[in-house]
């Protein structure tokens, strides 16, 4: 007897009979037909399958099943060659009326009563079209819906990681991260991006909010790619199975940062504010318009009028002016009105004595309402005030000497006969803007600040000194010739020299460009002799320049090595072997040129890095790497101020990229990572691999190489990997064999 198939269903006759199994299948909501093995007639077709064909059964039955219900180009009935086993397929049958119906069939072989059949289900797939379709289009128009949505919408499940299942494309923009970097965790996790101090916080909210049922809303900042921290808003709720339990958490992430900058202004203007009525050495009161009352009194106040604070807010305005109530009242409303704000009165003091006194008053809002705020003044303090006035107009803030317009005026007020030959002298500091990237703004604004000390005490008695442009000054020198001036030029010279001798903080070593021009004569213009100066100090800064950056990167890179213990090794080491494998590229020169900066300069962001983290022998956490990361952005920002070096910016900033979009801080994969920075990443590794570190051990050339061989295609370049492994290293360790 023949083997039948696993699948194949016997059914002894004995207990189920033909009839009773035709009976059952009547009452499917899905065509069936029940087929002869041997002679493929149809012997029995159910109630669906005549409302699908629009034959009846007597029309059906007794017809062998392709003639009557397969298109043509079936060709012979596709049971023939079923055998013992389940055959399901996509067909098209025609119905009564001529039309094509697409279905699924789905034959099984069955013996029943000792005979062989066939049972085949027919299922309109025409339906399943449209519902496929629709939902299709549904989805399709939530991914829109989504994609447009502010923020990030997200589903993920509720653990302490919130592991994300599915993460909207406005991740990037919200993040700076692409969503399948946190989707199942697999770079990183929603949690690692919430701030440290704030990630118990968030967790504990959502975990009343799920638990009663409610709509979680919070606000709190994360740390994105670039290792900035941004404010969001986040909406979600949890989803509950029909047992009630928490199967996921769905919500929308959006960007607050804005708003809450702006709150914190707000509320840093209003301390500002406050602080300045308490501490100012103006007197100043808050008044109550219609009343007169005193609603507020800062300490000058007490101090001019010689009550105490608590006093003077028991009191009203009209207590301590002289004029007649109705008048100050009058007075009062004209304020409120702005139809005038300044006032000569006479004020008495607790001692009796009556002071006249310049008041300027304006009205502010304050607790919802309009109040009178006004500043006092001693009419014996005027002219000192008016004094200090116009000095804040004609000084410097920064550095102390005169400004940019009080320039202007003297260079007219000494463009005349008398002060001929008339001197003037231009001087510009050299790589302020490195300074600034490298050290911070406070050491390029020291810089500055020693800068104008030393100009000031080099000028003569009858010279003037002004502050003209962030790092520029210029000196007007009247009654004083070419000789003159061009002695001063070289005392200034000597005098920043000498300095710099005992100064070991190489941001603070002042470099100057000098130049300066003589007007001899009233025909001479002015304007042309400060021209000639501008001229003949660029001139000497395009000379002087470049070698100032050049000792100031040696002070910047010493300063790093001072850091890391590692610097100029570490740059000798990977500058040899960049080389090498831009040779075995066949890069040209200007390429060769900017891997050789790259080598030197690729880590010297570095050097804003804080000496904690930066040798810190354990794992770093997770704020303390993204601080860490923040290097690649300060080393781009630091060479873009010097022009000469523009050209490797972008190469510093991406050394940290994977090849497999893993790295940072962008993201960024294969090609799309710029050449040197891919050559870069690879040596930077197995020197990292090859030397001692506070945390580790060097590992063997052997074991460094499995390992390149190991991240080829993912964190490496596949291709310099090979040349790196194959020939670099191969050739390298030949020279080392011969040297000894």
């Amino acid at each position: 007897m023949e083997e039948k198939n696993e699948f194949t269903p016997s059914i002894p006759s004995e207990s189920i009979s033909k009839d009773f199994i035709c009976k059952i299948l009547n009452y499917i909501g899905i065509g069936v037909l029940v087929i002869n093995a041997n002679t493929h007639e149809i012997v029995y077709v159910n109630k669906e399958l005549e409302k699908m064909s629009g034959y009846t059964s007597g029309q059906v039955v007794g017809q062998v099943c392709h003639s009557l219900l397969c298109l043509s180009e079936f060709g012979q009935c596709p049971l023939s060659d079923l055998g013992q086993s389940i055959d399901k397929s996509e067909r098209i049958i025609l119905n009564k009326s001529g039309n094509k119906v697409p279905v699924i069939k789905t034959a099984i072989p069955i013996t029943i009563e000792g005979q062989e059949y066939y049972i085949e289900s027919v299922v309109d797939d025409s339906k399943r079209s449209s519902a496929e379709k629709a939902l299709i289009e549904s989805e399709q128009s939530k991914s829109r819906l989504l994609s447009n949505l502010p923020g990030m919408a997200y589903l993920c499940n509720f653990d302490d990681n919130w592991t994300m299942q599915f993460i909207s494309e406005g991740c990037l923009a919200l993040t700076g991260y692409n969503p399948d970097r946190l989707l199942y965790n697999k770079h990183l996790s929603y949690n690692d991006l919430i701030s440290p101090k704030y990630r118990k916080l968030v967790w504990d909210e959502w975990n009343q909010s799920a638990k009663g049922n409610k709509v979680f809303r919070y606000e709190y900042p994360i740390i994105t790619a670039s290792g900035e921290e941004k404010w969001v808003y986040e909406q979600g709720q949890a989803l509950y199975n029909k047992n009630g339990e928490i199967v996921a958490l769905e919500g929308l992430i959006i960007d607050i940062d804005d708003k809450i900058r702006t709150k914190f202004e707000r509320e840093n203007l209003l301390k500002q504010a406050q602080s300045m009525f308490n501490e100012h050495d103006a007197t100043m009161l808050l008044i109550e318009p219609e009343t007169g009352e005193i609603l507020d009194a800062n300490p000058s106040a007490s101090a001019f009028y010689g009550y105490s604070k608590d006093e003077l807010l028991t009191m009203k305005i009209q207590d301590i002016n002289v004029l007649p109530a109705e008048e100050v009242k009058v007075l009062r409303a004209n304020a409120l009105e702005k139809k005038q704000k300044y006032f000569n009165l006479p004020h008495r003091l607790k001692n009796g004595n009556i002071k006249m006194v310049d008041v300027y008053t304006s009205p502010i809002n304050y607790n919802g309402g309009k109040v009178l705020f006004s500043i006092i003044i001693d009419e014996t303090d005027r002219e000192e005030a008016f004094a200090q006035v116009k000095k804040s107009k004609d000084y410097d803030f920064l550095t102390g000497v005169y400004n940019r317009r009080y320039y202007e005026e003297k260079r007219a007020e000494f463009d005349r006969e008398k002060c001929l030959p008339l001197s003037v002298m231009v001087v510009d500091i050299n790589g302020v803007r490195l300074i600034n990237e490298s050290y911070g703004f406070q050491a390029g604004d020291l810089l500055i600040m020693e800068t104008a000390k030393l100009l000031h005490n080099c000028i003569g008695e009858n010279d003037f000194l002004a502050r003209t442009g962030g790092d520029e000054f210029c000196i007007l020198m009247p009654n004083t010739d070419q000789n003159s001036a061009s002695a001063l030029m070289r005392k200034i010279n000597e005098a920043y020299e000498t300095r710099n001798l005992s100064i070991t903080d190489p941001s603070q070593k002042i470099s100057l460009c000098l130049g300066f021009s003589t007007k001899q004569s009233m025909k001479d213009s002015f304007s042309t002799a400060e021209q000639q100066a501008l001229r003949y100090m660029r001139k000497q800064k395009l000379m002087e320049t470049k070698s100032h950056l050049s000792s100031t990167f040696v002070s910047i890179l010493a300063t790093l090595d001072a850091k890391s213990h590692e610097t100029k090794e570490h740059a000798e080491r990977i500058s040899s072997l960049t080389k090498r494998i831009g040779e075995k590229l066949e890069l040209p020169q200007k390429d060769m040129d900017n891997l050789r900066l790259l080598s030197v300069l690729h880590d010297i962001g570095k050097i804003g890095i804080p000496d904690n983290i930066l040798n810190k022998p354990d794992k770093l956490t997770a704020e303390e790497w993204s601080f860490m990361k923040k290097h690649t952005v300060i080393g781009k920002k630091i060479v873009q101020s010097v022009p000469d070096l523009e050209s490797i910016a972008d190469c510093i900033l991406y050394h940290h990229e994977r090849w497999d979009g893993n790295g940072y801080p962008d993201g960024l994969s294969g090609e799309n990572i710029p050449l040197l920075s891919r050559v870069l990443a690879l040596v930077d590794a197995y020197d990292a691999m090859t030397s001692d570190r506070i945390y580790r051990k060097a590992l063997s050339r052997e074991d460094a190489i499995a390992e390149i061989r190991r991240n080829s295609g993912k964190q490496f370049d596949p291709k310099i990997a090979d040349i790196f492994v194959n020939q670099v290293l191969v050739e390298w360790e030949s020279n080392e064999n011969k040297k000894t």
